[in-house]
């Protein structure tokens, strides 16, 4: 009587637990370091506009892989390629020099204005007195020929300046010229 009363609250606590975990589960020792280097950069564009940054909001878990492998990737590509990407570093193995070197970025999604159709879906568009937007900055892995998104960001738009390069100087690990934002 007892376990079958308590297991629906015991099985939901644990997919609760779960999808509070799973994003973090995913990230290996190397993504969870070059993370941690992305939100130090995050932090710098947005001190740098002698403000106190506005809090972050996490990504919702996204167990269907909805965002990470639909058209929502391609299009957070396309925007990368279009606007350039805050180069965060690059790890290769000195254990398996034969694996592929992993290169890490953040690729910033603004809006461009009320019709844009990406920011629209992404709702980085809000209502209200001011009329602020907020930004989206997604944390990639670049493996081979593969981009995996790892997480999602969202701040504030405050138009904060972002060291940003060219995704294919990224790649190239080659981040040496900063653009500013646009």
């Amino acid at each position: 009587m007892f376990a079958k009363i308590h297991r629906p609250i015991i099985v939901a606590f644990v997919v609760m637990l779960l999808s509070l975990v799973a994003p973090v589960v995913s990230m290996d020792a190397d993504d969870q370091e070059m993370y941690g280097q992305a939100r130090s950069k995050y932090m710098d564009a947005h001190f740098d506009l002698n403000r106190l940054p506005f809090p972050r909001l996490d990504y919702v878990a996204d167990p269907e892989g909805r965002w990470r492998n639909g058209p929502m990737k391609d299009k957070w590509i396309e925007r990368a390629r279009e606007t350039g990407v805050v180069y965060i570093g690059s790890k290769q193995s000195r254990w398996t020099p034969w694996h592929p070197k992993k290169t890490y970025f953040s690729s910033v999604v603004r809006s461009k204005g009320n019709h844009d159709e990406l920011a629209g879906e992404m709702g980085l568009h809000t209502a209200g007195e001011e009329n602020r937007n907020w930004e989206a900055l997604i944390f990639w892995k670049h493996v081979g020929e593969n981009f995996h998104p790892l997480k999602i960001d969202y701040f504030l738009n405050q138009e904060a300046n972002y060291p940003l390069v060219s995704l294919e100087s990224a790649l190239r690990g080659a981040a040496s010229r900063i653009a500013p934002m646009k």
